[in-house]
C-alpha cells in the first residue's frame, strides 16, 4: 500500500497525514465543503454529503482531507454501547474561512469568523490544537459535561431542520426557495408586559411589569416562485427540558413579541410573522407543549394559532422498513417537512403552515 492509501486515522488527526496532504489542492467540493460547515455551524455527515452533492464517497474523502490538514473539525457522540456515531463536523480553524474567501471567490465579510474563534477557544483547548480532539469525547479526559452535550445536540437539530427546509426547497423544481436564514444571538430580544395572575378564577396582568425574553432559534422565509413575497417564520427547537411553568412563560413571549407588539417590525424589520413552529422530540412531548399553548397566561382567553407544534419522530428518525437506508428519514423523502404533520392549540388534525407546494 502506498504512501497516499494508507488509512487514515479515525478518531484523531495524524500528523504524517497532515504532512502528506498538505501539499492537495483544495478543489471546488473541498470548498463547497467547507461553505456549507460555514452555513450551518456545527452538521451531520449524512446531510453534510447531500448539501454538497455530487458522489458521497468524494465528498466523504475531501472531509478526510481537510479535517487531517486541521481545516475542519468533527466529534461524534457515543451510544449507551460505547458504539460511535456518525461525525459531526464544525469550523475552528480561521485559515479555513481565509482559504474559502481567497479560492473560492467569497466576501469574507459574509463569513462569521468570530464564531470560528470561539469554537477554537472552546473545543479545541490544547496549546497546539491538535490533542484535545472531540472525536473523543465520551471517554478520558475530553468527555464534555451535560450542559455542553446539551448544546451540540440541540444545535445539530437546529442544523437538521435548516437542511431539511433546504432539501425540500431544491426538491421543488423551483417552485418554493428558502429566501433566508437566520439563527442564534443575534434574533435575541424581550418584551416588557405586565406581570400575570390568576384572581377569582382568571389569570390578569397587573400593574408591575416584567421583563420576558424572546429567543428564537431560527428566523427563515420561504417564498413561492408565483408570489412576490416571501412568507417568515420563527422556528424552536425543543428538547424537553423545561417545566410547565417555563414553557407557558416561553410560550407567552412570543405571542406578546409577534402578536401584541409586533416588536418584529423593528427586530427583524418584517411585517408579518406566519408561525412559530416548535419541534419537540417526540409526540407526546409535542402535545404537551400544545396544551401548554392553550393555557389563559399564554394569550388570554383565546389560544393563538400562532404556534405549530410537530415532532422529530414525524421526519428525523430512521425508518425501520428500510434498514438499509443510511440517515435520517427526510434525506431520502425531503419534502414530508411540507405535509400535514403540524399541529395548532386550536386543531385536532394535522395540517401544515409550511404547505407551499398546494
Amino acid at each position: 500500500m502506498s504512501k497516499t492509501q494508507q488509512r487514515l486515522r479515525k478518531f484523531s488527526r495524524d500528523p504524517a497525514a497532515a504532512t502528506r496532504l498538505a501539499s492537495r489542492h483544495l478543489t471546488n467540493t473541498s470548498l463547497a465543503t467547507i461553505k456549507t460547515i460555514e452555513r450551518y455551524r456545527v452538521i451531520q455527515t449524512s446531510l453534510l454529503l447531500k448539501l454538497v452533492g455530487g458522489n458521497p464517497r468524494n465528498v466523504y474523502r475531501h472531509l478526510q482531507v481537510l479535517y487531517h490538514r486541521g481545516l475542519v473539525n468533527r466529534f461524534c457522540f457515543f451510544g449507551p454501547s460505547g458504539r460511535p456515531g456518525e461525525f459531526n463536523y464544525f469550523l475552528d480553524n480561521p485559515k479555513a474561512l481565509e482559504l474559502l474567501a481567497e479560492l473560492g471567490n467569497v466576501d469574507m465579510d459574509s463569513l462569521d469568523m468570530e464564531a470560528v474563534k470561539r469554537n477554537r477557544e472552546k473545543w479545541t483547548p490544547s496549546p497546539d490544537h491538535s490533542l484535545a480532539e472531540p472525536a473523543e469525547w465520551g471517554a478520558g479526559p475530553n468527555e464534555v459535561s451535560e450542559g455542553q452535550r446539551y448544546f451540540l445536540r440541540h444545535e445539530l437539530m437546529i442544523s437538521r431542520f435548516h437542511g431539511a427546509l433546504e432539501l425540500a426547497c431544491r426538491a421543488s423544481d423551483g417552485r418554493v426557495e428558502l429566501a433566508s436564514w437566520r439563527q442564534g444571538a443575534a434574533l435575541w430580544n424581550r418584551v416588557e408586559a405586565g406581570r400575570i395572575r390568576r384572581e377569582a378564577g382568571r389569570w390578569t396582568e397587573t400593574d408591575t411589569t416584567e421583563h420576558i425574553a424572546h429567543r428564537p432559534d431560527a428566523l427563515f422565509s420561504l417564498k413561492r416562485s408565483d408570489e412576490a413575497e416571501a412568507r417568515h417564520y420563527l422556528y424552536e427547537a425543543d428538547r424537553k427540558t423545561s417545566n410547565s411553568s417555563r414553557l407557558i412563560e416561553k410560550l407567552r413571549g412570543h405571542f406578546l413579541f409577534v402578536v401584541k407588539y409586533k416588536r418584529h417590525l423593528e427586530a427583524y424589520g418584517l411585517n408579518r410573522i406566519r408561525a412559530v413552529l416548535i419541534e419537540t422530540l417526540d409526540t407526546k412531548w409535542a402535545e404537551v407543549l400544545r396544551q401548554a399553548a392553550r393555557h389563559p397566561a399564554v394569550s388570554g382567553r383565546k389560544p393563538s394559532a400562532l404556534f405549530w407544534f410537530t415532532s422529530s419522530e414525524f421526519f428525523a428518525k430512521r425508518s425501520s422498513t428500510e434498514p438499509k437506508r443510511h440517515g435520517p428519514y427526510f434525506l431520502e423523502n425531503p419534502q414530508i417537512i411540507f405535509n400535514k404533520l403540524w399541529l395548532t392549540p386550536l386543531s385536532e388534525v394535522g395540517d401544515s403552515p409550511l404547505s407551499l407546494l398546494d
